[in-house]
């Protein structure tokens, strides 16, 4: 084959067969394994290359398709860099054939999501003066089709650049600069009307604008023309995650308008309120529920708040072991479980909509988050079920007691109290249970905030500390976006400045940002019910990051110690 062999030193026995030994031969194929895959990857490379540049539209359609899947190893990577094949594919998105624009669009988003390092490179091999000179194609005039049977391959090829924009401007100061030297931003904010250009377009150009207008002065002034669009996003019904993202969206848009409007009037007022995380909208846990007078009056009459209670008590251990002995008697603890489950679900509901004498007064509350999380914390062999609404009630309980200025019952609260449950939401298998368990330990967090004691100072930076390493250390996105939003709950007031500093909280959350990030763009189409909580931390943390970053800059002296 016109190869040339090595020659082998001879084996210091005779070989009387003259054939090569098992580890003669696997010596051989270690040698040339690496330089077979480097081989390998220039090889396709090389194919992918000649395909791009292929004056056939099949060729270049089927190179881009391949181009996707070529970064999947680091030799690969870093053989494409070498050959410069981004240079080489970017410029197909202005190609002639609506097909090969379409495709090029959608593998280039496809490297865009594998990380800052491939973004990096398709900023550095100029994808954005291709990109931006395709979007400014629909920047007039153009406008989606309609009821058509026919895919509109236009529409979806904008799409596909808009994601691409978005996940490049969230990761290189390079691609942000592109988007303001070429006057991007009109670009998109023309396609925010739901009327014209459908959900899907609207949400992609409102998200890749969230993105780049954070700390953006140049971005944000031009979105001001856009105000009324954005008033008009926040006026649509409906509760699907899509809308409520939408609404959310607009909503931060706004609030970026208003922050540049402000900062017109007052540069000292700039500097706070452009950074300042917390918008207007009021949790989901915090809206007042109210019940009929009627119901009401039946409730309190009939003392059900005191008679559910009692159903969620635990039947005495021997009672427990008598039952478990015979098959009827599991049957009877099924079904003990289930009225449990369904007693603290209702627990949380009153606790919810009742006025504090109705539920008993503050005594009557402590006394319930305390037996509650005794349950929680060294009941191991609780049913899945109720531990799951025990949690929910638990966190109901806490709300409560934050709502009336109870921080005087959480005095005798130690650290060790804290670090239990937060063992224990660790060892749940259940998310809904950690869920729980996170924004319960952050609602004691704001209860001892408003303490202001050395105590509480303490027991702040406890909770700072063990919701940074929830944070960090869950595996479930969405859970990992709680304890993320129940930290800046936390946080949120100036009072927690030192706590923040002592505890190193900006830094450590800086350090998480970029994990953070490229999960979301790795799981935002699978997110589901959890799209909303996830998306708004994504676009909250910098900011928030940003806010108390400045305070505690602030409040450092020259030599860079806390004051």
């Amino acid at each position: 084959m016109g190869k040339t062999r090595r020659q082998r030193k001879r084996p210091k026995y005779k070989n009387p067969t003259g054939l090569l030994s098992v580890k003669d031969t696997q010596q051989e194929e270690g040698e040339h394994s690496a330089g077979d895959q480097i081989s390998k990857n220039e090889i396709a490379i090389s194919a992918v290359l000649d395909q791009l540049q292929s004056p056939d539209v099949e060729h270049k359609v089927f190179g881009l398709q391949t181009l996707a899947t070529v970064f999947t190893e680091p030799c690969a990577v870093q053989e494409a860099v070498r050959h410069e094949v981004v240079r080489v594919a970017a410029p197909l998105l202005l190609d002639a054939s609506a097909s090969v624009r379409h495709v090029a669009a959608g593998a280039l988003r496809n490297l865009s999501a594998g990380g800052h390092e491939l973004c990096d490179l398709l900023v550095e091999q100029d994808v954005m003066t291709p990109l931006s000179a395709l979007l400014q194609e629909y920047a007039v005039d153009w406008q989606p089709l309609k009821n058509s049977k026919v895919t509109d391959k236009k529409a979806d090829t904008f799409l596909q650049a808009v994601h691409l924009l978005w996940n490049l401007c969230e990761s290189n100061g390079t691609a942000v600069k592109y988007f303001n030297d070429r006057n991007m931003l009109p670009v998109l904010a023309r396609c925010l009307d739901t009327s014209l250009f459908g959900l899907d377009i609207v949400t992609a150009a409102a998200q890749c604008i969230q993105t780049v207008t954070e700390d953006n002065s140049t971005a944000v002034s031009q979105l001001q023309s856009s105000e009324p669009i954005l008033r008009q996003l926040l006026m649509l019904e409906g509760d699907q995650p899509a809308m409520l993202l939408v609404r959310t969206l607009a909503a931060d848009g706004e609030d970026d308008v208003m922050d540049q409007d402000s900062s017109d009037t007052s540069d000292e007022m700039l500097s706070d309120a452009a950074c300042d995380y917390e918008g207007d909208a009021v949790p989901l846990e915090k809206l007042p529920i109210s019940l009929l007078p009627e119901v009401h009056e039946g409730v309190t009459a009939h003392q059900l708040v005191r008679k559910v209670w009692e159903k969620t008590v635990q039947a005495a251990e021997n009672v427990l072991q008598m039952l478990g002995e015979t098959e009827e008697g599991q049957q009877v603890l099924r079904k003990l479980a289930t009225l449990r489950s369904r007693a603290f679900l209702c627990l949380n509901n009153l606790v919810s909509c009742l006025d504090v004498d109705d539920l008993g007064g503050c005594d009557k509350l402590y006394h319930m988050w305390t037996s509650i999380a005794s349950l929680i914390i060294t009941h191991r062999d609780v049913d899945d079920s109720v531990l799951e609404a025990a949690s929910a009630a638990l966190r109901a309980v806490l709300q409560r007691l934050g709502e009336l200025g109870a921080a005087s019952y959480f005095s005798q609260l130690a650290e060790s109290d804290l670090t239990m449950l937060f063992e224990r939401q660790q060892h749940c298998k259940d998310a809904n249970v950690r869920a729980n368990l996170i924004r319960s330990v952050g609602i004691l967090g704001s209860i001892l905030v408003s303490a202001q004691t050395p105590a509480s100072h303490q027991l702040v930076k406890a909770v700072g500390t063990l919701l940074l390493e929830a944070a960090a250390g869950e595996a479930e996105l969405w859970v990992g976006a709680e304890a993320l939003d129940t930290l800046m709950d936390v946080f949120a007031e100036d009072e927690t400045d030192r706590a923040a500093a002592d505890i190193d909280l900006v830094q450590r959350l800086r350090a998480l940002l970029p994990a953070v990030r490229h999960k979301v763009r790795q799981q935002r189409k699978c997110l589901g019910d959890h799209h909303l909580v996830v998306t708004t931390v994504n676009a909250n943390l910098k900011r928030f990051i940003a806010y108390k970053g400045r305070r505690l800059a602030a409040r450092a002296p020259s030599n860079g110690c806390p004051r």
